[in-house]
């Protein structure tokens, strides 16, 4: 701007030169200092983002989910490194948590005969259904056709020891307990057509 000011002010007379300068002093003044807003425009300054609620549901759901990942992280790990230490699964489970009892028994008796688990368990999607604003069940396809025993050092093959397996349905139920989602029991069931191949 400065430039185009200069080449203007060599071009006219002095008495010219002096109103342009003027008034381009008080062009380059009138932009100094704070905007002044104009109704209906904004000033282009930043400011504060509307809040957007989050969908509680969606939140639910996602937090579903992170259980059902720690419940079955920890029941893994105790098949393939056997305990009996039930706090593993402290902020996972509620309730009397029946079948965990069920977990813990069957990891002390493979710590104690020298048996675990090797390979990989396979587990489907989790496809979640809502039953309440409380409750929810986790269901996924649950394979141990490659996960296999390893009986004091000697691998077994699943195939082997359990002939005829087919992979079966995991229900979990999940339900919030003081603000906390926490599995409540898990089922076992026939996968049928839904868990084939």
């Amino acid at each position: 701007m400065r430039l185009a000011v200069l080449v203007i002010l060599i071009r006219v007379n002095t008495r010219t030169r002096a109103l342009i300068t003027v008034a381009a002093l008080m062009l380059a003044l009138a932009g100094c200092g704070d905007p002044k807003p104009v109704p209906g425009i904004g000033t282009g300054s930043p400011s504060a983002a509307p809040s957007v609620s989050p969908d509680p549901k969606a939140a639910d759901e996602a937090a579903v989910k992170v259980i059902v990942a720690r419940y079955w992280d920890v029941f893994i790990a105790l098949q393939e490194h056997p305990s009996n230490d039930r706090t593993v699964f402290n902020g996972i489970i509620t309730g009397s948590g029946g079948f965990v009892e069920g977990i813990l028994r069957t990891s002390a008796d493979y710590r104690k005969r020298g048996v675990s688990r090797v390979g990989e368990l396979r587990l489907g999607p989790t496809v979640l259904s809502r039953h309440s604003t409380a409750e929810y069940r986790a269901s996924q396809c649950f394979d141990e056709s490659h996960w296999d025993f390893k009986d004091n050092g000697k691998v077994l093959r699943a195939t082997d020891l359990l002939p005829g397996y087919k992979p079966q349905l995991a229900t979990l139920t999940i339900r919030k307990v003081d603000g906390s989602w926490r599995v409540a029991d898990r089922r076992l069931g026939k996968g049928g057509t839904r868990c084939a191949g």
